[in-house]
């Protein structure tokens, strides 16, 4: 980065100024500017394309412009846009063009100089949007590109985010799944079906705040899959202890299955 070694100013040295001084320091800020707008932009960077940085959105239609102010990022430079609203017709487009105006003021310009003529020198260099030939400005309107510089937020719960990599656009975040509202889970072994059915009582080791729940089921099978997946079940009687299940074969077979279950609140 382009800096000044002040070190031998004192109170009784005094720096010159020369033209090459103020070049330097606008280099500073317009070069740091230009680094951190490319980055920002990424691998896709085009200095003959205008990046929009901040407002510049078009709410008018058709042939009609009513465009509001931002700043847009264009070979390297940093412009303010004022807004404007303007109508199109025939072969025009909405245009960017350069224009440069000054900054009059008693402690600015005009400016005499030691040779005595006066010059206005503190330029104002904005990009302005106008009706005009595609090509004859900085970049025609709707070829700017938008950055989206909004981050969207992150609602985390639990451990929070587990690691983030990659670099800005492909930025990469590993969040763990989010715990579902399971108030308890467990297993049961069944066994064989009867003829008819059979109901059984699951009961929690420890009873939960709340009898609004439901079931949600899987039948493992310990001994013939054929067997073991001809069996049907429902669930009923919700308590902050338990519930009850029934188990029907649609086959007359002999079943060993195992009822694991998770109990998810409504």
């Amino acid at each position: 980065m382009r800096k000044l070694d002040t070190s031998a100013i004192s109170s009784s040295i005094g720096l010159p100024v020369k033209s090459g001084t103020l070049q330097h320091i606008q280099l500073a800020y317009q070069e740091a500017l230009g680094e951190i707008a490319k980055a920002i932009t990424g691998s896709a960077y085009d200095p003959t394309k205008a990046y929009i940085l901040n407002g510049c959105v078009n709410s008018g239609s058709g042939s009609n412009y009513s465009i509001s102010a931002g700043s847009i990022f264009f070979n390297g430079e940093v412009y303010l846009v004022d807004a404007a609203s303007f109508s199109i017709s025939g072969s025009n487009v909405a245009v960017g063009a350069f224009a440069t105006t000054f900054f009059a003021a008693a402690n600015a310009d005009p400016v005499q100089f030691t040779d005595g003529i006066t010059r206005t020198i503190h330029q104002i260099r904005k990009i302005v949007l106008q009706p005009g030939l595609s090509g004859s400005g900085a970049a025609d309107y709707n070829a700017w590109v938008r950055l989206n510089l909004n981050i969207p937020q992150l609602s985390l719960s639990g451990t929070g985010i587990a690691n983030v990599s990659g670099t800005y656009p492909n930025i990469v975040i590993n969040v763990p799944a989010p715990q579902s509202d399971i108030l308890v889970k467990g297993s049961k072994h069944i066994g064989d079906v009867p003829s008819g059915g059979i109901a059984v009582s699951v009961n929690f080791d420890n009873p939960i705040s709340t009898a609004a729940y439901v079931v949600l089921g899987s039948l493992f099978s310990n001994g013939t899959r054929l067997a073991d997946s001809s069996v049907v079940w429902c669930w009923w009687d919700p308590t902050e202890s338990g519930f009850q299940a029934e188990f029907s074969e649609t086959v007359g077979t002999t079943q060993n299955i195992d009822f694991y279950y998770a109990v998810i609140a409504l």
